[in-house]
């Protein structure tokens, strides 16, 4: 992948909160997101309700690490899907860190998998 394409890099530190009780123990880790050119340029083109859905998704990933409704494409690419037909393209570059690659609609979305499977490789 090159790093030349990156734009911004978002790190979502949170400090390890312990909960403990007698049954249970929950630790929140800290996720890293890597934002590239083609995921910058559709998100900013999004109407505000969708911007809102998708920046909400993302804080629930880098906070709780709950992902929803996902499939794996193969390839180590994997789409992150929403109820509206959204779509969000990325790839695990470490332990803690993903790379939006790409988003896109449930329309496009053939042509949107083969764009992101070319990004993942340059």
């Amino acid at each position: 992948m090159n790093t030349k394409q990156i734009q911004e890099v978002h790190y979502i530190v949170l400090f390890p909160l312990i909960f403990s009780t007698l049954y249970r123990t929950i630790i929140y880790m800290k996720w890293a997101l890597r934002k590239l050119a083609g995921y910058l340029h559709w998100v900013n083109g999004l109407k505000l309700k969708e911007l809102g859905q998708v920046e909400a998704r993302l804080m629930r990933i880098t906070e709780e690490g709950h992902f929803g409704g996902v499939r794996d494409l193969g390839d180590g690419l994997w789409e992150l899907k929403f109820n509206n037909g959204n779509r969000i393209y990325y790839t695990r570059t470490g332990k803690y860190e993903l790379t939006l690659i790409l988003g896109g609609n449930k329309n496009g979305q053939d042509r949107d998998i083969k764009k992101a499977k070319s990004l993942l490789y340059e």
